[in-house]
């Protein structure tokens, strides 16, 4: 656990989703999907429309 006890930041967020991945034995993208899908649904109120960034 190389960062517990410091302070909470957004930059640990890719951290999280892979142990949750991990740990639930899912795919880290269905993970990310989820986790997108539910935080416009609880926090915005908006519908469930997934759109993946694309890298450049």
């Amino acid at each position: 656990m190389p960062y517990r006890g410091k302070e909470n930041a957004p930059f640990y967020i890719p951290f999280v989703a892979e142990k949750v991945a991990e740990v639930k034995e899912l795919p880290l993208d269905e993970v990310v999907k989820t986790t997108y899908q539910n935080s416009l649904r609880v926090c915005f109120g908006k519908p469930n429309h997934y759109h993946p960034c694309k890298s450049t």
